[in-house]
């Protein structure tokens, strides 16, 4: 089924593994290939990605889904003439850089690598996962730096900072590491958040300090655990981390509201703050809370006795819209079947858009001028694809499979 979204669109994988792109009032093959690796075994996490402008997509073409990870191959697709570029084998994860010209990517066993799709030139950064800073100029890993003690695990690592000029990487903190639970980077690249002494075993366990790379300055907040999801609000000018606010220039830290159970997202503008009221794990209740920080008035949007798994947690699961105008979440019912709702952060009245699937298997994501919201139900046997409108109304079937990305990572829009 084709519908006309306007100047929007988006790509996903139909069942069998072809990839899709919905544009302009229809919809066209892109990639004839199968992406997936077997009949039952959906596409990897991540598998396709748009490029920033828009214009091409890179992928990998599929892994066996057993044995130890071996990466498969990275193309490019340009999507105006239809050429192919094969960047590298036995690729892991990759992300695009953010001007567009470059692909940053995970190589087996875990080496990181840059290719230059202007010169064709590949570059090995190290041998370590990295995270760049937001202007990609530097980036930070955790490195080894003695033997490791299972009882005191920490004092075997260190965090490093590095730069795309291929300067030799400095070692900046001990004892601390970086963590795809916890993006290290604050919006405009000065402080980095990490975890010190880290010490925990299903979920992380440490001090989260922050670092001043103008001054070398640390500033330690307090034991965290990553079921509260501490993390940064997006907003430049300001450093708010979870309920904080950091000045830097004052080495101060003031408590923006009493920690929540954990952190579900700072709206784009930093005004309001969507987080779990009560443990994010084991026996209800918990609600999830809309706090506009200035005003201090408190929306509760959704509220459960469930028992949740550790997996499971914190409960609730959302996306604030482009606009800070939405929260689109899942909660769970007091027997904890998930529901996804659509929220008005000013109002708090929700939409129920769909009830009765399992935790994990269903993702969502909101087109960037915030009008549409792309569903996709379930993730193996034969997931669906819907559209509704941005406050979650009228929600449209558009095609059997999958969007593109998962997780943190799904992001099937153009963009």
């Amino acid at each position: 089924m084709a519908l006309d979204l306007g100047d929007l669109a988006f790509a996903y994988a139909a069942l069998d593994g072809t990839v899709w792109l919905a544009a302009d009032g229809r919809v066209r093959q892109v990639i004839s290939e199968s992406l997936l690796a077997g009949p039952d075994f959906a596409v990897p996490a991540g598998n396709v990605k748009w490029s920033p402008d828009g214009r091409r997509l890179a992928y990998r073409e599929p892994s066996l889904p057993s044995g130890p990870p071996t990466g498969s191959e990275l193309w490019v697709l340009d999507l105006s003439s239809g050429d192919r570029i094969r960047l590298d084998d036995a690729v892991l994860d990759f992300n695009w850089m953010k001007n567009g010209k470059r692909i940053y990517y995970q190589r087996a066993p875990s080496e990181s690598w840059i290719a230059d799709l202007s010169s064709g030139a590949k570059t090995k950064i190290g041998d370590n996962r990295v995270w760049w800073s937001h202007d990609e100029t530097r980036f930070v890993f955790t490195g080894r730096i003695g033997e490791y003690d299972p009882a005191r695990p920490w004092e075997s690592i260190a965090l490093f900072l590095g730069t795309a000029g291929g300067a030799p990487s400095r070692r900046l903190i001990d004892w601390a590491g970086a963590s795809d639970w916890l993006g290290p980077w604050s919006p405009d690249d000065r402080l980095l958040a990490y975890y010190k002494e880290e010490h925990g075993g299903s979920a992380l366990v440490g001090d989260i300090c922050t670092w001043d790379l103008s001054t070398s300055k640390e500033i330690c907040l307090g034991q965290f655990t990553s079921d509260e999801f501490p993390d940064w609000a997006s907003v430049r000018g300001r450093y708010v981390f979870h309920n904080y606010e950091i000045d830097p220039a004052k080495g101060t830290v003031v408590e923006l509201f009493p920690r929540p159970g954990a952190l579900i997202g700072w709206s784009p503008d930093a005004a309001k703050v969507a987080y779990v009221e009560g443990s994010a794990f084991g026996q209800g209740p918990r609600s999830l809370i809309i706090l506009d920080v200035a005003a201090g008035s408190r929306l509760t949007l959704h509220t459960s006795n469930a028992s949740t798994s550790h997996a499971a947690s914190p409960g609730y699961w959302a996306r604030w819209s482009p606009d800070g105008r939405f929260l689109a979440f899942i909660g769970l019912d007091d027997e904890g079947a998930a529901a996804l709702y659509v929220a008005d952060s000013s109002t708090g009245d929700a939409v129920l858009v769909r009830k009765d699937f399992a935790v994990g298997e269903l993702f969502f994501s909101y087109s960037l001028d915030s009008t549409h919201l792309l569903i996709q139900v379930g993730r193996y046997g034969s997931p669906s694809i819907w559209i509704a409108e941005g406050n979650g109304a009228n929600p449209v079937k558009l095609a059997d499979g999958y969007a593109i990305g998962h997780g943190p990572e799904f992001a099937p829009w153009r963009p």
